[in-house]
């Protein structure tokens, strides 16, 4: 080489590393500006934040008051006729507010006194308080109650005297009377155009004053217990004009909220919420034994042994359980008697006042029992089955210790119970979504009962805060803990089953229930596993969707039968499906999963998964929407659809998503993107946030059907910048790099867009994000879904989950902002829930719209 060329290369040289070094300066100018920037935002947002604080407790100051006009008397008849001292938390400022003629909605706590926040006004007003609310029991009891109490409470239904209707229809039209309260159903109200006619006469003779609604989360359609009836509320804000309306009830996520407000008329009703927690309450759930008999005498011990003379409440899923489990407790010595909608009112009517007096000790009932009933005394309330949501298992546990007193809620718990409430509830809109998260809950042997239900009522509670008040905490400080073991071995047995089974009848017969998987499987495992691992095999397996279920319709019945889940046809058997045990079986797991690791490298191609190795084992399955591009199998595909692939498809092998910290003196430091998440979602970890992101690089390889060598450049703005690279080497391999730079926020949200991309170019099925849900977090701890852009402001960050067509579930994309650990767990388990129950009808309902239209 000359010295001249040389030279020149050299200067040319020279001359880069001199515009490097320009750009290295400029971007350390970049970062510090980036830095005062922050620092100036993250003012703003505490400032943002106490000042909604004060807004929230002006709003509430403004109305739990003693300065209103009626505010003497309210506490005079509070002491004199309800002969309580003060008032609960939220009564004073809902019946100030309801007296004030506004709409208003109580959420209180079974036992939280809502009742007074009608009944109280009911006497204020002098006038008629319409109480509409849904079952028998209810109105018998409050009835019952205000009688005893002096005042004149009614209800009209179809087994009131006819007397006793004519006296009651004669107060409302001319309201002359003492009658106060007035106890309907919404079915009467939809029913009878008389009734309404006499409300409206009862209001044009100024004597309706105030309507509330009992259990008002049944207007919702989102609800876990939607109600036809009740749609026809909808009518009353119009026909009675300058009527506040007042909702109650025990449960109502802010979805629910929304749709009770809108479907009311009452977009500005006041929202009054306390929170879920019941201190005294201690929550069990226990192993329910296999036969009936062992089921009865563990409940007949546990009441002779611990509740001995107490007051409790069983309940069982169906009348014929409810006979049955009364009688057996009854010839065991306890006063035990049954409760169900089929009974007659007058048989109802006297099991519900012998109860009530302590004549029996134990009601052992169905749903039909139970809303509104005021006995503070009960101290124990076990569930013979699995409750249909978390939403029914709260109302009802709750029905103890509203005295304040300590009470225990005992649920017993097996399989077979899952298949024979999703049976009864299959064809309600959210039914099978709402038993599953109750599933969840149930077999959930790690995490504490409080911290769950928090969750799923959208709100923030650290484990420590319960005291050892459940059995997961009260065990957890003398036990080692639990371990993760894979079980995919044990899955394709699973499956195995199911195929063999239907090959085997060419019928159609060859369809398994549940409770039949579960035998043929521990008869396949015996000797390897218990039956108990089997049956928590098959309950992961279903809330994971490698399994669902299928139902089929007979004259007289609906049964589930267990099939196939759509995750199980995207799957690639050289992966993991993890599963948490008791750690008394740790060394057992860690075992297994030698044995498969050996295994896999003797037998199959070696697979890059990226250097996991050291990641934490107990991981969120929200923690990766990229690696799972990598699951699939080519051997499971018809033979039509590899056909119909593109000459330039290639299967990928392995997808490595890095996200890289900022530069210091050493370089980039690399994370793992399971790492990262990890670190968000883990219970202990310390999340890297968005701003100390310099970079995402997600390296993509596959099996080439060609050997050309091209490359293909793009360039993307989001809220990041990302330049993607497809380098197609020979040797069959292509590999694709997306380096994202970190702007404002959104670094994952903008690799998986890249990815989509640069997969779409190389022929490969993508992922098609067609349909989302995006919940964003106010400084008050507020959630907003799908935020407008008017809304947008204030807010503290936000999760988006996406419907993924090709695996056929809903995964997390998106997750940005400056959100505490403590606040963003609760926060991405309320987005999943909204996107489970959501995202795949609306894409369900895309795709339709696109087949018909043929777009």
């Amino acid at each position: 080489m000359s010295n001249v060329l040389l030279s020149k290369l050299s200067s040319e040289l020279a001359d880069l590393d001199g515009q490097v070094s320009q750009i290295d300066q400029q971007i350390s100018q970049l970062r510090r500006k980036k830095a005062e920037l922050i620092q100036k935002k993250q003012a703003l947002e505490r400032k943002i934040e106490m000042k909604t604080n004060e807004d929230s407790d002006v709003v509430l100051d403004r109305w739990d008051q003693d300065s209103f006009p009626w505010s003497d008397e309210a506490n005079q008849i509070l002491k004199n006729k309800f002969r309580l001292e003060k008032f609960r938390p939220l009564q004073s400022a809902a019946i100030n507010a309801v007296m004030s003629k506004e709409d208003a909605i109580v959420i209180l706590s079974t036992g939280g006194g809502k009742s007074l926040c009608y009944q109280l006004p009911a006497l204020l007003a002098k006038g008629l308080t319409l109480v509409i609310s849904p079952l028998v029991s209810l109105v018998e009891d409050q009835i019952m109650q205000l009688q005893k109490l002096g005042i004149d409470a009614a209800s009209l239904n179809a087994n009131t005297p006819k007397d006793e209707a004519k006296r009651v229809e004669q107060a409302i039209t001319k309201g002359s009377t003492e009658l106060r309260l007035l106890y309907v159903t919404p079915e009467k109200l939809a029913k009878s155009k008389r009734m309404m006619n006499q409300l409206e006469k009862s209001l044009g003779v100024g004597y309706l004053k105030l309507i509330a609604i009992d259990e008002v989360h049944c207007c919702s359609q989102w609800g876990h217990d939607f109600r036809t009836d009740y749609s026809f509320l909808n009518v009353l804000k119009r026909q009675f004009k300058g009527v506040p309306i007042l909702g109650l009830t025990a449960t109502a996520t802010s979805n629910v909220l929304d749709d009770v407000k809108k479907m009311l008329g009452i977009p500005v009703a006041i929202v009054f919420r306390a929170g879920f927690n019941r201190a005294n309450l201690n929550y069990k759930v226990l192993t329910k034994p296999g036969s009936e008999d062992e089921c009865v005498e563990k409940i007949v011990r546990t009441i002779k042994r611990k509740f001995s003379g107490k007051t409790g409440i069983i309940y069982c899923l169906s009348r014929n359980d409810c006979e049955k489990l009364a009688k057996s407790l009854k010839a065991n010595g306890i006063r035990a008697k049954h409760y169900h909608a089929y009974m007659e009112p007058v048989d109802r009517s006297a099991a519900h006042q012998k109860w009530v007096s302590g004549e029996i000790q134990v009601i052992v009932a169905t749903v039909a029992f139970g809303m509104g009933i005021d006995k503070p005394d009960v101290r124990f309330v076990i569930h013979h089955s699995l409750p249909k949501s978390i939403e029914n298992y709260y109302q009802e546990s709750g029905r103890a210790g509203r005295d304040g007193l300590p009470a225990t809620c005992i649920l017993y718990y097996r399989m077979s119970d899952i298949f024979k409430q999703s049976s009864m509830i299959q064809q309600e809109q959210t039914g099978i979504a709402n038993l599953y998260n109750m599933v969840r809950y149930a077999s959930d042997t790690v995490t504490c009962r409080r911290v769950k239900l928090a969750e799923h009522f959208e709100e923030a509670w650290e484990p420590s805060w319960c005291q050892k008040q459940c059995d997961v905490c009260e065990k957890s400080s003398n036990s080692p803990g639990t371990a993760t073991e894979d079980v995919s071995k044990e899955a394709v047995v699973v499956i195995n089953i199911i195929e063999e089974n239907l090959s085997s009848a060419k019928d159609g017969s060859g369809r398994i229930t549940g409770n039949k998987l579960l035998d043929l499987l521990s008869k396949k495992l015996k000797g390897r596993r218990t039956k108990d691992f089997c049956e928590k095999l098959i309950v992961h397996l279903l809330l994971e969707s490698y399994l669902q279920e299928d139902f089929h319709y007979t004259v007289y019945s609906v049964i589930s039968y267990v099939v196939v889940g759509l995750k199980w046809r995207v799957y690639n058997r050289k992966d993991e499906i993890p599963m948490t045990l008791d750690n008394t079986k740790k060394g057992r797991a860690e075992e297994n999963n030698r044995k498969r690791k050996a295994a896999v490298t003797s037998s199959d191609e070696e697979v890059d998964v990226g250097d996991d190795d050291d990641m934490p084992t107990n991981r969120s399955n929200l923690s990766i929407l990229l690696t799972h591009l990598s699951r699939v199998d080519d051997d499971r595909m018809d033979t039509e659809e590899v056909e119909q692939r593109s000459s330039t498809a290639f299967r990928p092998l392995s997808v490595k998503c890095g996200v890289f910290g900022a530069q210091d003196g050493s370089g980039y430091a690399e994370f793992g993107n399971t790492r990262v998440l990890a670190q968000i979602l883990g219970p202990d970890g310390d999340g890297k946030w968005e701003e100390d992101h310099a970079k995402v690089v997600v390296t993509l390889k596959g099996v080439e059907n060609e050997t050309s060598v091209a490359e293909w450049r793009a360039e993307l703005t989001s809220s990041a910048s990302a330049v993607i690279f497809v380098n197609k080497y020979p040797g069959k391999v292509i590999e694709i790099e997306i380096t994202v730079l970190s702007d404002d926020g959104g670094v994952l949200s903008t690799a998986i867009t890249a990815m989509a991309l640069a997969l779409a170019h190389s022929g490969i099925e993508h992922m098609g994000l067609t349909a989302s849900v995006h919940v964003a977090m106010r400084p008050n701890g507020d959630y907003i879904t799908d935020p407008s852009t008017s809304e947008s402001s204030g807010i503290l960050g936000g999760v988006t989950f996406a419907f993924v067509p090709n695996l056929d579930q809903t995964t997390c994309v998106d997750l940005y902002g400056r959100i505490s650990l403590k606040a963003a767990r609760p926060l991405l388990e309320f987005a999943r829930q909204r996107a489970i129950t959501i995202v795949p009808a609306i894409h369900k309902a895309i795709v339709n719209s696109v087949k018909e239209r043929k777009l």
